[in-house]
């Protein structure tokens, strides 16, 4: 988030992201096992359609202009959406604007 939402949010994600771990280890490992593997050529070859929402105060590497060079080129049939306002969660920093891009894409593609 940038440091943008202060301490108490920061404290909060660091106490959501210890719980989860501790919820579920095995899910855990596996997240940092699966990140570790390349999936690029994989990825490539992916046609559907794929909205990736970004949070405009990310960080790097899931900065817009990042993505704009590495996601969009990689997935020919995406779109991005920036998140004004928000960091790495938009979800929860900017909750009714990415609902909006979410459905605004289903019901682009439905039916497809």
């Amino acid at each position: 988030t940038g440091d943008r939402l202060g301490e108490g949010w920061s404290r909060y994600k660091v106490r959501q992201a210890k719980d989860a771990r501790d919820r579920d280890a095995a899910a855990q490992a596996g997240y940092l096992r699966d990140g570790q593997r390349g999936f690029l050529d994989e990825a490539r070859g992916i046609d559907r359609p794929i909205r990736i929402l970004i949070g405009e105060h990310d960080v790097e590497p899931f900065t817009p202009e990042i993505t704009r060079e590495t996601l969009l080129t990689w997935y020919p049939n995406s779109d991005m959406r920036v998140i004004g306002g928000a960091g790495h969660y938009p979800q929860q920093e900017a909750p009714a604007y990415t609902a909006h891009c979410i459905v605004e894409f289903q019901r682009a593609h439905a039916g497809g």
